[in-house]
């Protein structure tokens, strides 16, 4: 029977399994199944990587992760959907309010937050440490550019004495970040779970902020009092920047990692 044939020829390898996976099914007239069907195979049988694998035994895995970890970002950027892996840009965050802290004795509501160019990074280094149950990975990166799109809303707000209370658009970039990443996570089922991510903003180049409202003066008076103090508003808050971006680059991780086995990246 079909399914006897299917059975046999799924010790043969993974080339040959994915064509029965697809012939099984065709001859039963359920193309669309087939079709989903020869992507399952891809997980289940651990293909060949698209991108450069580690041995955990390399005496230089960190040079080695250090390369692998910046050829796969272009790679990762829209996605590996044959793999399951989503795109790794933007960074989406849904909402986020900087809590009123002087100067600035008004909660900062920030919504729709959009992020590009963190996969644009150079990766300047790379520390690992894993075993068959626990993994931990420290990363600093440089950001030549980062820049983010969102909504705004400061409602109360008193800068100088003026009224900047509005709502609009808010877009800023970030020149030369240079940031550390400590994922730590588990190894489950021969997947890598990322249960913690912490990063640390290193320095900065530059900050450079704009403001768009329906009321410009407000608009240009915000642009000009984040800009003058820019750098002083980050680190204002800086643990709350910083938990935000960890919490997404949590997510990241877990979006590759849990696609690809753990003896594929790091051998048996």
């Amino acid at each position: 029977s079909n399914e006897m044939m299917l059975r046999y020829l799924l010790t043969i390898g993974a080339t040959t399994f994915r064509i029965t996976c697809f012939y099984t099914d065709l001859f039963n007239g359920l193309f669309g199944t087939a079709f989903t069907l020869f992507y399952s195979c891809y997980p289940i049988l651990h293909n060949p990587l698209p991108f450069p694998v580690c041995e955990r035994t390399d005496p230089n895995i960190n040079k080695c992760l250090k390369s692998a970890i910046q050829d796969s970002l272009p790679l990762l950027i829209n996605g590996l959907p044959e793999y399951g892996i989503s795109p790794i840009e933007p960074i989406v965050i849904p909402e986020w309010t900087v809590p009123a802290k002087p100067p600035l004795d008004y909660n900062q509501i920030h919504k729709n937050w959009i992020i590009h160019h963190f996969a644009k990074s150079t990766i300047e280094e790379t520390q690992i440490a894993l075993n068959d149950t626990q993994f931990f990975l420290v990363l600093i990166g440089d950001g030549s550019e980062i820049i983010g799109h969102l909504e705004y809303q400061y409602d109360n707000a008193f800068i100088d004495g003026m009224d900047v209370s509005s709502k609009g658009y808010f877009t800023y970039t970030y020149y030369g970040l240079k940031y550390e990443l400590h994922f730590n996570g588990t190894i489950q089922s021969d997947i890598i779970v990322v249960t913690d991510c912490k990063m640390r903003f290193i320095s900065m180049e530059k900050f450079v902020n704009k403001f768009e409202s329906n009321d410009t003066l407000k608009a240009q008076k915000l642009t000009d009092y984040y800009n003058s103090n820019a750098q002083y508003i980050v680190a204002n808050d800086k643990e709350g920047y910083e938990k935000t971006y960890a919490n997404a680059f949590k997510n990241i991780a877990n979006n590759v990692l849990s696609k690809l086995a753990y003896k594929k990246l790091f051998g048996s």
